[in-house]
């Protein structure tokens, strides 16, 4: 008996499907798949319209020279596209969430015989179905939320193809994810810790995540081709974002840890494959709190942002085109950062009037900074401070009394004029 099946050619990156109809004639077209699982379901599918003739009278869609596109074939199509023109991160990003959308969204549990779901017969309640069968699974709603972005994406571009005449939008329910950013980075004590915990090599590929801000995938990728050790430059060419190709400086632990590996060409540190979960046991050996190679971009950013580094100058170092994400994300400060910033206050109150008055003003003598602020000394104290027993003509800006009210003079309180609004004619 004839059988049905799917193959490839060294000529085309989709699978080809071959197949029989009702008289014994056999087939043989491009499923315009790459997904395995894709292919099949479209085989499948077509091969339920060449033998049953009242389906295709039904379901015009499902004719050989128009099959119906289904919820699989429509996700493999969206990676297939992506794999053109968008980074390999987002390509194999899209084809994981496109698995779990293939495997809870492939079958109709409101058809009796449980044919594959076709995108023009999915529906709004169908995909909320979706989102409560993630959560069962204990995905989170980020992931999930991830995973409608694909669906949408993959729904827009049937549409564009003719093959879904329905709105996308309208299929996708309201879900909110609250996105909390992670806010590890590595001290350098930590470091310390955890770069016995690996090999020379892993050891080297950590130090080069580190100093060069790079994403994991552009870490892989950086050849020694890329170094200039006469400008002592490391181009990065990344492919995410716009400003991902970017020219940095050698910092001089990469310099000292490359030169002694100087090489003419090949990659330098190559792929890190389970990344992560090598990290994850190298910082619990080390008994410090795991971390991830994005944990790696924003040490490096923090470690910059408490120096005092502005935010655009870190955005461009590690490829982003604003310095949004640094404010929002990579840049995080320590306690030692905010301590020094406190300490640019200008003075310390002191305590003036009797023992019961709660009324306190700013303390201007003693030596001032550079910038004409007083300084504060490790005690708290901003020079030489006023007693309480200070004559009020030395105060120049003594409080006046209206009422039972205290008021702060001249000099204290801003201007108000400095808070008034514009008239809108001017």
């Amino acid at each position: 008996m004839a059988q049905t099946r799917l193959f490839k050619t060294a000529k085309s990156p989709y699978w080809q499907a071959e197949y029989y109809d009702r008289l014994g004639n056999r087939h043989r077209d491009s499923t315009r798949c790459t997904d395995k699982r894709a292919a099949a379901e479209w085989l499948r599918q077509r091969e339920r319209a060449v033998h049953d003739p009242a389906h295709a009278a039904t379901h015009p869609a499902s004719t050989p020279h128009k099959p119906s596109h289904s919820i699989a074939s429509a996700l493999g199509r969206l990676v297939d596209v992506a794999s053109t023109n968008l980074s390999p991160g987002t390509v194999r990003m899209y084809a994981e969430k496109g698995g779990h959308l293939v495997r809870l969204l492939t079958e109709n549990p409101d058809l009796p015989d449980s044919q594959p779901l076709t995108v023009g017969e999915l529906h709004l309640d169908h995909v909320q179905r979706y989102i409560g069968r993630r959560l069962d699974e204990g995905a989170a709603r980020e992931t999930v939320r991830k995973e409608l972005c694909t669906l949408s994406r993959a729904l827009k571009l049937a549409r564009d193809r003719g093959m879904f005449h329905g709105d996308p939008q309208a299929l996708i329910p309201e879900f909110r994810a609250p996105y909390r950013p992670r806010e590890r980075f590595l001290t350098t004590d930590e470091l310390a810790l955890l770069l016995p915990e690996l090999s020379p090599h892993r050891q080297m590929w950590l130090l080069v995540a580190i100093y060069s801000g790079g994403r994991d995938g552009e870490v892989d990728r950086l050849c020694w081709e890329h170094l200039d050790w006469r400008n002592e430059t490391i181009r990065i060419e990344g492919t995410k974002t716009d400003g991902s190709h970017r020219l940095i400086p050698f910092h001089p632990v990469l310099r000292d840890i490359l030169g002694k590996e100087r090489k003419t060409q090949g990659p330098i540190v190559g792929e890190w494959l389970n990344v992560r979960r090598d990290l994850a046991a190298a910082c619990a050996r080390a008994k410090i709190e795991r971390i991830s190679p994005n944990d790696l971009r924003r040490t490096l950013a923090s470690w910059l942002k408490q120096q005092g580094e502005d935010s655009f100058i870190v955005a461009q170092i590690l490829g982003h085109s604003t310095s949004r994400m640094v404010e929002l994300t990579y840049g995080k400060v320590d306690m030692g950062a905010k301590k020094r910033a406190f300490a640019k206050l200008p003075g310390n109150l002191a305590e003036v009037g009797d023992g019961n008055s709660t009324s306190q003003r700013f303390c201007t003598a003693g030596p001032q900074s550079a910038n004409g602020l007083p300084t504060i000394s490790a005690s708290g104290s901003a020079g030489s401070t006023l007693s309480a027993s200070t004559p009020e003509t030395q105060n120049p800006n003594p409080r006046r009394e209206l009422g039972s009210a205290s008021v702060l003079g001249a000099g204290i309180e801003p201007a108000t004029r400095g808070f008034s609004v514009r008239c809108s004619t001017c």
